[in-house]
């Protein structure tokens, strides 16, 4: 629990008690698998029952007598990427969905012809980083494709983008290549720093993202 200071109205000072309740049970994709299964394979997810829908969670073995004897064998990775294809990138609803399942960072190849198109990419690739609060990597495909009569001569540049608040590029920008460039972009990314600006940012696009659903526009008779 925490409190804070609401208002002082005279001698009188109001707190208001937010009151978080801990989760109520882990629930795990899959309890067995193939014991032929090859060395670093995903066997199950893990997630958390929490009446408190906007909080995240994390994982971690016990150790014990008892617990444990095997953790050796087993790793728990917190870091899902997701992909969005190009055109899904567009859509809101396709990255906030991925992101709703735990990824933190969301990869975007693309195949654009045009400048228009690159930016309708870019463009579509800060705003699910802004209203996510995740990182999004844009690869883009360019030069010519004379392999496949369907692809024209194609245009971009590849770039990394963060949430635009504290601690991230104030561009949301956090590398980017140059146009139509053959070269490696890379940086470190962080995944902490995508739980504590969710928790401590200046906004709070991803907390707040179901309070839309609660906004109305005036009836036209």
């Amino acid at each position: 629990a925490s409190d804070m200071p609401l208002a002082n109205d005279e001698n009188k000072t109001h707190l208001i008690l937010i009151l978080l309740s801990p989760p109520t049970d882990i629930i795990l994709s899959s309890t067995s698998f193939d014991e032929n299964i090859s060395s670093g394979s995903t066997i199950a997810i893990l997630s958390g029952v929490d009446e408190d829908l906007n909080d995240s969670h994390t994982f971690k073995f016990v150790s014990s007598t008892y617990y444990g004897p095997d953790n050796d064998s087993f790793t728990i990775d917190g870091n899902k990427i997701a992909i969005n294809i190009c055109y899904d990138s567009e859509f809101p609803l396709i990255a906030h969905e991925q992101v709703q399942a735990g990824a933190d960072v969301v990869l975007v190849p693309s195949c654009t012809d045009t400048q228009a198109g690159f930016y309708r990419v870019r463009i579509g690739c800060q705003a699910r980083a802004l209203e996510n609060q995740c990182y999004v990597l844009q690869s883009p495909t360019f030069g010519e494709a004379l392999w496949s009569e369907a692809v024209d001569v194609n245009t971009g540049r590849a770039s990394i983008y963060t949430p635009v608040d504290y601690g991230f590029p104030d561009n949301g920008i956090l590398a980017e290549g140059s146009a139509d460039t053959a070269q490696w972009v890379y940086a470190d990314l962080d995944v902490n720093e995508i739980a504590r600006v969710r928790q401590q940012g200046q906004v709070f696009n991803y907390r707040d993202w179901p309070l839309q659903n609660t906004l109305r526009g005036p009836k036209l008779d």
